[in-house]
């Protein structure tokens, strides 16, 4: 996880986003431990979550709230496309 952090924040990337089967309780721990918050629910139907984290660890509310206005907009056009 570190190894991707670092190549995030060299490629200038904001924020991390998994999607994690919601019944994966060693998955969301395993985000949890490494700084990951349950963000939404990615796909309700098949029953994923979906997690986030700012790879740079400083939570700015702007950042935060174009992450989760893209983060929605790409679940509705997934769900679209489908």
């Amino acid at each position: 996880m570190q190894q991707l952090l670092e190549a995030a924040r060299a490629a200038g990337l904001g924020w991390l986003y998994g999607n994690v089967l919601a019944g994966n309780l060693r998955m969301a721990g395993f985000m949890r431990r490494h700084g990951f918050a349950l963000a939404s629910p990615c796909d309700a139907e098949a029953g994923v979550e979906r997690w986030e984290r700012a790879v740079d660890e400083r939570p700015a509310r702007r950042r935060r709230a174009i992450g989760h206005w893209l983060g929605r907009w790409l679940d509705r056009e997934w769900a679209a496309a489908r």
